[in-house]
């Protein structure tokens, strides 16, 4: 953080290039955040230009005499410009009632679906919500790729979030040859033994090193 606590007072004064500097840098962290959202039928240009709203402002805002790690103090601003333009986006092409019809149907699905293990009937969303057929036929039309949002907000948590985009930036500070045997690890799912095969070592040397990059990570997320 030391070198960049002068960009960041530069930044709130107005300098463009400091912000311009700080945005590049952690551009990576809107587009992590972005990625949970990219699922819900928007582009993911659009999604990581909403989310670049959030990084900007936490640019703005962020002080870095608090002693704060800028990830911690970002994601949530990021995430919150994020929601609010699937939630306002949403509201604009469909009512409020048959938003809440459609999250009512929704929900009662989700809890059908996980306790019978199959969808439930027309009929049977009707006895339960107390809504007609056409009510039903149309909040779910209406309503198809809009209603999964409040979805996000009760499963997406912000510190879960924030501690993977820790970790992502974390491993991205890595060496390369750190980070190479890290993502075959953990993300190709190789054995040591492969790894060690492709970065010509002993699997004994994989141990070691691996042991060692993990004790780091964590100390740096602690």
């Amino acid at each position: 953080m030391g070198w960049e606590e002068p960009l960041f007072c530069r930044a709130k004064a107005g300098d463009e290039e400091a912000m311009e500097d700080l945005v590049k840098k952690h551009q990576g962290l809107v587009v992590h955040v972005a990625s949970r959202f990219f699922h819900r039928g928007y582009e993911a240009e659009d999604l990581i230009q909403i989310g670049m709203i959030g990084l900007v402002k936490a640019i703005r805002g962020f002080e870095p005499e608090r002693g704060f790690c800028f990830s911690t103090y970002a994601v949530p601003l990021i995430m919150g410009e994020i929601r609010r333009f699937l939630r306002d986006d949403g509201a604009i092409k469909v009512s409020r009632t048959l938003r809440e019809q459609g999250f009512r149907i929704y929900s009662f699905q989700e809890q059908y679906e996980k306790r019978w293990g199959t969808k439930p009937t027309i009929s049977q969303i009707v006895e339960h919500t107390g809504l007609s057929v056409e009510e039903v036929t149309l909040a779910q039309g209406a309503t198809a790729s809009t209603v999964p949002y409040p979805e996000v907000e009760q499963t997406v948590k912000d510190d879960e979030v924030v501690w993977h985009a820790l970790l992502a930036e974390s491993i991205h500070t890595l060496p390369y040859e750190e980070r190479r045997l890290i993502g075959m690890r953990y993300y190709l799912d190789m054995s040591q033994s492969k790894v060690a095969k492709v970065l010509g070592i002993s699997q004994a040397s994989v141990s070691r090193m691996e042991k060692k990059i993990l004790k780091s990570l964590r100390s740096r997320l602690e």
